[in-house]
């Protein structure tokens, strides 16, 4: 990725009670961008249609816009139900500079 890409960042999460279905299953965590399955990682200035999904939860949908040269973290928490969607959180990770 050249230096201004922006970066779209995938992050499963998930509460203790939960964390043993994510973990024996993170592998079977499916992210689609744009209608293109990718990696945790991928980056590309723009505006994204990011969905991601785990066998035994319903996908999480978003929209984001990402500028150059930015870093958007999407946090992935599954849904215990398989009626439920999971949740996507995003944050904006900020831009680190060396000080001289």
């Amino acid at each position: 990725m050249a230096a201004a890409d922006g970066t779209i960042e995938i992050v499963p999460h998930a509460s203790t009670w939960r964390s043993f279905l994510v973990l024996a299953h993170w592998n079977r965590l499916s992210i689609e961008i744009d209608g293109v399955l990718r990696r945790f990682r991928w980056g590309m200035p723009g505006e994204h249609r990011v969905v991601v999904g785990m066998i035994f939860s319903k996908v999480g949908v978003c929209t984001v816009q990402v500028e150059p040269s930015q870093t958007i973290r999407l946090r992935y928490t599954p849904s215990l139900s398989i009626y439920r969607p999971g949740e996507l959180e995003i944050e904006h990770v900020p831009i680190a500079r060396l000080v001289p």
